[in-house]
């Protein structure tokens, strides 16, 4: 019995040692690299291309003038004491912005370029507006300025005046934009100043 229990005893020590564990050992070194697969099947997704550069502003084909100084000589009365109108030419101004297009104008003090007001304008003492038309082939744009009290001229009335022509675009999606806001307009079509 003794030779049964020493087998047993051999064997249950064996059986311990191989199924101890030791610790971890180093990585080994890298093994080469796999051959490169093969594309999928047609249809299949390819990679993301390079982004596109960006598009100009405007897209929808604006006209805008520059700041155009008006100073308080500059308007012209025909000898009525309450009525001042400054023409000023545009050639972009044609007979199709006058059936479908679209113009507005905008006004700011000389001295105070920060505050920039939606014509027509009107206050206690005077009003201010705008009209365009084609005279004799040319495109104009009209300024007029009306006192409620007779004066002579219009006294400590400079101005600058900027107008925004939207050409009819069938195509085109300018979304909808408040034009009375002058700066709205200048965010939502990235207008500089």
């Amino acid at each position: 019995m003794k030779k049964i229990t020493v087998a047993w005893l051999v064997l249950a020590v064996m059986i311990s040692f191989v199924a101890c564990k030791g610790p971890q050992g180093e990585v080994g070194p890298q093994g080469a690299a796999g051959q490169t697969g093969t594309p999928g099947a047609p249809g299949a997704p390819g990679a993301p291309g390079a982004a596109g550069a960006q598009g100009p502003p405007g897209a929808a084909n604006l006209i805008v003038s520059s700041w155009t100084a008006i100073k308080a000589t500059d308007w012209k009365s025909d000898n009525d004491p309450l009525y001042f109108y400054r023409s000023i030419e545009d050639v972009n101004i044609t007979q199709a912005i006058i059936d479908k297009g679209l113009v507005m104008a905008y006004y700011r003090n000389s001295a105070q370029k920060s505050v920039v007001l939606s014509l027509p304008s009107v206050t206690d003492k005077l009003s201010i507006g705008y009209f365009f038309q084609l005279n004799q082939g040319k495109g104009l744009m009209n300024f007029d300025l009306s006192y409620f009290m007779p004066r002579r001229i219009p006294i400590d009335f400079d101005i600058e005046v900027r107008w925004i022509i939207v050409p009819p675009n069938p195509g085109g999606r300018l979304g909808v934009i408040n034009w009375t806001d002058y700066d709205e307009v200048k965010r939502r079509v990235n207008l500089p100043d």
